[in-house]
């Protein structure tokens, strides 16, 4: 739908989070799963605005309506040809929504697309249990660079932007970070024992870690992961502390192994990407500077 269809389908909504997820590294070899959860001022907001956005979903992506045992007040709609469940639950403030597909069983089925859309409504609103809304008259006023870490971090080139006049550069606390890596479990754990609170994201990712001991545990915990799809190649110049990889299939252009360096310096840690090796030791000796000066 166009901005001014959405933004009409979503009136009052105050903010917004999304996540998706796989069941495996390759896209579309097993379930998928996309999730989203809307704020609003008050219940009746929540609810006209679901409604509004399920009843234009289904005019665009055509299913037959179910119903999920648990929360038989949720919208719910299923596509056997699609393989696929769209599911919508309001609570309290609040508009949740799951679309769950699952392309590859044969014959495709429903249950397990209704028990997991029913799970995660579970834990979704166990999860709100804990969450204090900000007041909408101090949003404005939270800090846009958590402790100077975003000053500190490279900043993002225009050509790296999704679009000329946005730059989403940003400090997130350290379990909305979680969101943007490739392997959340793995890396939930080396930030739990990292200490990692904070990281801040701009053309590089910069970690701040409890201590330098934690930043170096780190350091290796990010240097193992994903090294099946990895090679090891030489760090920058006069960076013998950097550990530098690139895609080991070097036919391959896909954006999950882009060149990229780690290094660590005092408790922060930095990840560092680029189009190719001389970019890549560049920005790496960029951010570097940037942290020791």
């Amino acid at each position: 739908m166009s901005d001014e269809e959405l933004a009409e389908s979503t009136r009052g909504m105050i903010a917004g989070w999304d996540g998706s997820g796989e069941r495996r590294k390759q896209p579309s070899l097993g379930r998928q799963v996309n999730l989203s959860l809307l704020r609003f001022p008050d219940t009746a907001q929540a609810e006209t605005a679901l409604h509004r956005l399920a009843d234009r979903q289904s005019e665009n992506l055509p299913g037959d309506s179910v119903q999920l045992p648990k929360f038989p007040q949720a919208r719910a709609k299923w596509s056997v040809s699609k393989k696929y469940l769209d599911a919508w639950l309001t609570h309290d403030a609040m508009a949740l929504y799951v679309h769950v597909e699952d392309p590859l069983s044969e014959p495709a089925e429903l249950a397990p697309l209704i028990d997991f859309a029913q799970k995660y409504f579970q834990k979704q609103i166990e999860m709100l249990a804990s969450y204090t809304p900000t007041p909408v008259d101090q949003l404005g006023s939270l800090p846009l660079d958590v402790d100077g870490i975003l000053s500190r971090t490279l900043p993002l080139e225009e050509k790296d932007r999704i679009r000329k006049d946005y730059d989403n550069s940003m400090v997130l606390p350290v379990r909305a970070a979680l969101h943007f890596e490739n392997l959340p479990g793995l890396t939930k754990a080396a930030f739990d024992d990292a200490g990692v609170d904070f990281v801040s994201f701009s053309s590089a990712r910069l970690f701040r870690a409890r201590d330098a001991d934690s930043a170096t545990r780190l350091l290796a915990a990010f240097a193992d992961q994903d090294s099946d799809g990895y090679r090891k190649i030489d760090s920058p110049p006069n960076m013998p502390g950097a550990r530098c990889f690139d895609n080991k299939d070097t036919k391959s252009t896909s954006a999950r192994y882009p060149p990229v360096c780690y290094f660590a310096y005092d408790r922060y840690v930095a990840r560092v990407t680029g189009h190719n090796l001389q970019e890549l030791y560049q920005r790496t000796a960029a951010q570097y500077k940037l942290l020791v000066h």
